[in-house]
């Protein structure tokens, strides 16, 4: 079963990552879904623990695919 953790990674990352991928960096992120997880009554060792990774990292992986699959819909 996928924890409510994640659900709430899953549905942060749609709307804060997707809608303007090139403008942010991983750090500012981790900051603000830190804090928005937090208002959620998540902490940032339940994200890590229910990621398997530094939310840094798992950040910074998602901006790169979603960079590398706009810059395919670019050069296409």
């Amino acid at each position: 079963m996928i924890s409510k953790t994640i659900y709430f990674i899953d549905s942060w990352v749609r709307t804060n990552v997707n809608s303007h991928p090139c403008n942010h960096d991983a750090e500012s992120l981790a900051e603000r879904c830190i804090a928005d997880a937090a208002k959620a009554g998540f902490t940032n060792q339940q994200i890590e623990q229910d990621l398997g990774t530094d939310l840094v990292d798992f950040l910074s992986s998602e901006l790169e695919a979603r960079r590398a699959v706009n810059g395919r819909a670019y050069s296409n």
